[in-house]
C-alpha cells in the first residue's frame, strides 16, 4: 500500500448507500481513498481472493446472505485486513457480538456521516496495523496483547454504544422538539408562554391571527405594555396567578386592538410552566377566539325573541279570529236594520241624527274588528294592482286635516312605476295610523315627510337587517321630527296593546294593525329612531309588472240591483237570517229560509226547480254550508251559490269551504253590497 492511497472494498447491494459512502469519502477532502464495490457476497469474496485491500466495509444484509451468517463467511477466509460492519439495525448486543467475532467497527447507516466514516476507517486500519505489528514484534506478548486488545475493543465498543445512545437521545429530543413546535404552530387556538418576569417567550401563528401582532412584536415584552386593556378586562390577574402556580380559566372576554383592526371575544386558560427541577419558570396560556360563536349566540337570541313575538301575535290573532264571527253577526244586524231605518225615516225626521250616530259607531266597531284581524293577518283583503303614488295623492288632503295646521306635511312621490298588489283601503289605513302617531309625537308642531321610491333588496340588505327576500320593492317612508323612540321601546311598538300614551289616549292597536296589514301584503316594516331625533318608518311592498296590473283590473259591477228570482237563504243566527231576508225581499226577491245544512237540503228538494241561488252561511250546525252545497250540486250541478261568514275567507278551515273561485261575502255587509253581489252572480253564466 502506497502512503497516499487507501484501498477500500465495499460489499453493499443498495446503490443508494454505495453512492452515499462515495460522497462521504469525497466530503472528507482526503483523495487517497480508492473505493471498490461488490454488490453481493460471492462477488465480494472473489474480489478478496484476487486483490489486496486495506479495509473491508461489509453490509450484513445482502440478498444471498443475512446477518452474522454473512460475517462468518467473510471471517472463514482468514483475512488480515480490518473489517467495519455497516447495518441498518441499532441493536447493541449485535454490535457486541460482532466485535467479539473480530471486526474493527460497527456503524449504523442512519447515523453515519463523513466524519464518523473516515474516523472509523482510519481507526480500524491503524488498529489492525498495530495488531499485526505487535504480533510480529513480540510473539511472547501476543496472547496478552490480544487479551488487552479485546478488552480495549470491548471498552471502545461500549463507549461507542454509549456515544450512539447519547446521539440517539439527542436525535429523539430534536425530533420531539420539532413535533412540539409543529403542534403549537398548527394549533387553531392561540398558544403563548411567558417567563417568571411575565415577558412573552412563545407566540404561535394562531396568536398572530387573533391579535394581528407578529411574534417579533411581542417576544421579550410585557403583556401589559403590548395590550394595556388586559388589566381592565381582568385577564392580567391570570398572568400573575400562573407564575404563582395557580390555574385560571376565563370565558368570553372582549378585546379591542385598534392599531391592528382586531376586535372580538376570547376565552383563555393560564397554567404554570415548570422547569426540569420542578420549579415554576413562568406560565403558558391557551387563547380561543369565540367572536363567531358569540355572534351566533346573539343571532339565536334574536331569533328566539322573534319567535316569541310571532307566537304572541299568533295567540292574539287566534283570539281575534275567534270572536270576529260573533261580533260581525251582531254588527250585521245593527248595520242592516240601521240602514233600513235610515232610508225609511228620511233626513227630515228628528231621529235621523241618532240613526247616523248608531251607524257611525257600528262602522267604527266594524273597522276595529277588521283591524284586529288585519293585525293578526286573518282578515281577508281585497288586493288588486294599485299605484302607490295615486294612493299618496288621494290621501294627502286627508292626512293634512288629520295632523293639524302646526305640522308641515311634505309628500315626495317617485317618478318610477310603483305598482303593487294591495288593498287601497288598508294602505290608506296604514298611512293614517302612522300619521296619527307622528302627530302625537310632535305636540308642539314639526314636519311630517312621506316619500315613495322603488328599491332593490339584495343579499347585503337581508344580511344587515335580518329579514327580506331578494327582489324589487316600493319603499314608503314616513318620517317625523318628533321626540323619537327609545331602543328598548322600538322592540315592542308592533306588539298588540302596547302603548306609551296615557290611559284613555291610546289602544295600543295602531302599529299592531299596521304590522299585520303589511305582513298580509307580503311586505316588511321597520323603524329607525333615536330619542330627540324623530322617527322614520320604512315600508317595503313587492313590485308587480304593469302588464300584471292591467290584467288584474276588476270587471265593472252591474248597474241594476233588484230581481225577482227565488233565493234559498241558510243562516243559523235567527236575527241575521231575518235581516238578510228583509234586505232581499225589499229588492223584490223571493226568499226561502233554512236554519242549518240539513234544513237547507230539505227546503231545496221541495223547491229544486225554482231555486236560482243558494245564500249559505259557511259555519252552521248539523251540516255546514260546504256539505249542504255539495249535496245539492249532485242534484243540480248548475246551481249558483254565494257563501257568507263572519269569519274572513282566509280563516275558515279548508274543510269547511269548498274551493277557491266560489263567491264569498263577509259579514257585516250593507244592503247595497249584498244586492250587488247577488245580482252579479245571477247575471253571470258561470257559477265561479
Amino acid at each position: 500500500m502506497q502512503d497516499n492511497q487507501i484501498k477500500i472494498l465495499l460489499i453493499e447491494d443498495n446503490p443508494g448507500d454505495v453512492g452515499l459512502i462515495r460522497e462521504m469519502l469525497k466530503e472528507s477532502g482526503d483523495a487517497r481513498y480508492e473505493l471498490s464495490h461488490a454488490d453481493c457476497l460471492s462477488s465480494g469474496m472473489e474480489f478478496l481472493k484476487k486483490n489486496e485491500y486495506d479495509i473491508l466495509l461489509l453490509d450484513l444484509g445482502l440478498p444471498e446472505s443475512q446477518g452474522f451468517s454473512t460475517l462468518n463467511k467473510i471471517l472463514s477466509l482468514s483475512l488480515k485486513l480490518p473489517i467495519v460492519i455497516l447495518t441498518s439495525h441499532t441493536d447493541e448486543m449485535s454490535g457486541i457480538v460482532a466485535v467479539q467475532k473480530g471486526i474493527q467497527d460497527y456503524l449504523v447507516k442512519g447515523r453515519l456521516n463523513s466524519s464518523l466514516l473516515v474516523h472509523s476507517i482510519r481507526y480500524a486500519i491503524e488498529r489492525k496495523k498495530l495488531e499485526n505489528e505487535l504480533v510480529i514484534s513480540n510473539g511472547f506478548l501476543e496472547q496478552r496483547v490480544q487479551e488487552r486488545t479485546s478488552a480495549l475493543e470491548m471498552v471502545n465498543k461500549m463507549l461507542q454504544l454509549k456515544i450512539d445512545e447519547l446521539l440517539a437521545t439527542e436525535d429523539r429530543l430534536k425530533e420531539n422538539e420539532e413535533k412540539l413546535r409543529l403542534l403549537i404552530e398548527s394549533s387553531q387556538d392561540g398558544i403563548l408562554a411567558y417567563d417568571g418576569d411575565i415577558r412573552y417567550t412563545l407566540w404561535n401563528k394562531a396568536m398572530e391571527r387573533i391579535s394581528g401582532m407578529k411574534r417579533e412584536d411581542v417576544l421579550g415584552k410585557s403583556p401589559f405594555d403590548v395590550f394595556p386593556f388586559l388589566d381592565k378586562i381582568g385577564e392580567g390577574e391570570a398572568f400573575r396567578n400562573a407564575v404563582k402556580g395557580e390555574v385560571t380559566k376565563s370565558s368570553a372576554m372582549p378585546y379591542d386592538i385598534p392599531q391592528r383592526g382586531r376586535r372580538g371575544y376570547f376565552e383563555s386558560a393560564h397554567f404554570p410552566l415548570y422547569d426540569i427541577h420542578g420549579a415554576i419558570a413562568g406560565g403558558v396560556a391557551i387563547i380561543r377566539d369565540v367572536t363567531e360563536g358569540r355572534g351566533m349566540e346573539e343571532e339565536q337570541n334574536k331569533l328566539r325573541e322573534q319567535l316569541y313575538h310571532v307566537q304572541k301575535l299568533e295567540s292574539i290573532g287566534t283570539l281575534a279570529g275567534g270572536v270576529a264571527h260573533d261580533f260581525n253577526n251582531i254588527l250585521a244586524i245593527i248595520i242592516g236594520y240601521g240602514n233600513m231605518l235610515e232610508k225609511n225615516i228620511g233626513k227630515d225626521n228628528p231621529s235621523w241624527f241618532y240613526v247616523q250616530k248608531i251607524l257611525k259607531s257600528a262602522e267604527r266597531a266594524t273597522n276595529l274588528v277588521q283591524g284586529l284581524l288585519a293585525f293578526s293577518r286573518k282578515q281577508g283583503s281585497t288586493q288588486k294592482p294599485v299605484v302607490i303614488n295615486k294612493i299618496l295623492i288621494q290621501v294627502k288632503n286627508l292626512l293634512s286635516r288629520l295632523i293639524g295646521e302646526d305640522i308641515v306635511l311634505d309628500v315626495v312621490i317617485t317618478d318610477k312605476e310603483s305598482i303593487v298588489m294591495a288593498d287601497s283601503g288598508q294602505i290608506e289605513q296604514v298611512l293614517m295610523n302612522l300619521a296619527t302617531n307622528a302627530r302625537d309625537a310632535m305636540p308642539n308642531g314639526g314636519k311630517l315627510t312621506i316619500y315613495s321610491d322603488v328599491v332593490v333588496l339584495d343579499n347585503e340588505f337581508i344580511k344587515n337587517n335580518g329579514y327580506g327576500k331578494i327582489g324589487t320593492y316600493v319603499l314608503l317612508s314616513v318620517s317625523d321630527t318628533g321626540m323619537g323612540i327609545d331602543k328598548n321601546i322600538q322592540r315592542k311598538i308592533f306588539e298588540p296593546f302596547f302603548t306609551t300614551k296615557e290611559t284613555g289616549k291610546g289602544t295600543g292597536l295602531g302599529l299592531s294593525i299596521v304590522y299585520g296589514i303589511i305582513k298580509q301584503h307580503n311586505g316588511y316594516i321597520c323603524v329607525d329612531s333615536e330619542p330627540g331625533k324623530g322617527a322614520t318608518f320604512r315600508i317595503y311592498l313587492p313590485v308587480i309588472t304593469k302588464s300584471t296590473a292591467e290584467e288584474g283590473k276588476p270587471p265593472p259591477l252591474p248597474a241594476y240591483l233588484k230581481g225577482t228570482e227565488l233565493i234559498l237563504l241558510a243562516e243559523d243566527e235567527a236575527e241575521v237570517r231575518s235581516l238578510a231576508r228583509l234586505l232581499l225581499e225589499e229588492a223584490g226577491y223571493k226568499v226561502i229560509e233554512a236554519t242549518d245544512g240539513c234544513d237547507t237540503i230539505n227546503k231545496f228538494m221541495e223547491n229544486k226547480e225554482d231555486v236560482r241561488l243558494l245564500l249559505l252561511d259557511v259555519i252552521m250546525p248539523v251540516k255546514n254550508g260546504r256539505e249542504a252545497y255539495e249535496e245539492i250540486r249532485k242534484i243540480r250541478p248548475d246551481i249558483k251559490v254565494l257563501f257568507m261568514s263572519g269569519y274572513s275567507k282566509g280563516v275558515i278551515d279548508k274543510k269547511s269551504f269548498p274551493k277557491e273561485g266560489l263567491h264569498f261575502i263577509s259579514k257585516p255587509f250593507s244592503q247595497t253590497t249584498l244586492l250587488k253581489k247577488v245580482r252579479e252572480i245571477l247575471d253571470n253564466s258561470s257559477n265561479e
